[in-house]
């Protein structure tokens, strides 16, 4: 428990990633300010403040604080103007970015995207790897990724990170492949895999649970040098091994069926973030955690 309630401020709060964040760090003992767009969230916690705001005005954000974590964003799934990305993701992410700093924030963790590698080209992804004509959404991803590395430069008492998220599961969670998959799964719907070589080896997920336990690492590590870092399971399984788990996980009879089209699949590196000290769980573990509490919620 932390005694000294530190204040974090969590921007998205009304999404699947912040709600979950705003509810973990609570339980902590922080002071909690969750912010929101349009749809109010509902938390049982009472202890969290919501704060209604509108990238790019800040103008609500009047009060100290000591840790930002970004989640905030306009996605591929709810828009597509580019307009919207430049105004929420790129200068939304600047001005609150700023913000932090003005109002004395000692960490920033802004939470990116693996679409900023646009085309992937490599059987692993690393950090180094260049972007390859990213969409809107990844390409404005990529630029708060930018401008958060230069403000980080300029100020050495700054810990600040760019963390790439491949798909975030848990409970609730939704617009991703092992979401949709499950959501299938449980409907009884024809499952159709669309993967040119479904025995490539897969990790591209990250448990809600191991991404905040990581950000929390984060914030009491005090890393100061500033770097992005792709985030995802350890211990990569072939597709088709995830896919026969999940299954059996259901106690069902595996019906997938696969079609040679669609992209190739990729493993994501994770080297930087275990050189920090940080464990992740194993790809077979976190889905394991992810159909147990899905069960569990639909009993």
């Amino acid at each position: 428990m932390n005694s000294l309630k530190e204040r974090i401020l969590i921007t998205g709060a009304s999404g699947f990633i912040g709600s979950h964040l705003a509810t973990y760090f609570s339980k902590l003992g922080y002071e909690i300010y969750a912010t929101f767009r349009n749809n109010k969230p509902k938390f049982n916690n009472n202890k969290i403040q919501l704060v209604k705001l509108n990238l790019p005005d800040t103008a609500s954000i009047d009060f100290e604080y000591d840790y930002l974590i970004h989640c905030g964003a306009d996605t591929s799934a709810t828009t597509n103007n580019e307009e919207n990305f430049i105004d929420s993701n790129i200068i939304g992410s600047k001005k609150i970015f700023q913000n932090a700093i003005e109002h004395g924030a000692r960490a920033i963790i802004n939470l990116s995207s693996m679409s900023i590698y646009g085309d992937i080209k490599t059987d692993c992804v690393r950090e180094s790897d260049q972007s390859i004509n990213p969409n809107k959404y990844g390409a404005s991803k990529l630029e708060a990724e930018y401008i958060l590395a230069e403000l980080a430069n300029n100020n050495n008492s700054l810990a600040a990170v760019s963390i790439r998220l491949p798909g975030v599961v848990g409970y609730g969670s939704h617009n991703n492949f092992l979401s949709r998959l499950i959501s299938d799964i449980i409907l009884e719907k024809d499952i159709i895999i669309k993967n040119p070589n479904p025995s490539d080896l897969f990790n591209n997920i990250i448990h809600v649970n191991d991404l905040s336990d990581y950000i929390n690492y984060f914030i009491n590590g005090k890393i100061y040098k500033y770097a992005p870092v792709n985030i995802a399971a350890s211990c990569p399984i072939p597709l088709s091994k995830a896919i026969q788990k999940i299954f059996k996980l259901f106690g069902k009879l595996n019906t997938a069926k696969y079609i040679n089209e669609g992209k190739k699949s990729f493993q994501i590196s994770i080297d930087n973030i275990t050189s920090q000290g940080f464990h992740l769980r194993s790809t077979e573990e976190m889905i394991k955690s992810f159909v147990s509490e899905t069960l569990k919620r639909n009993l």
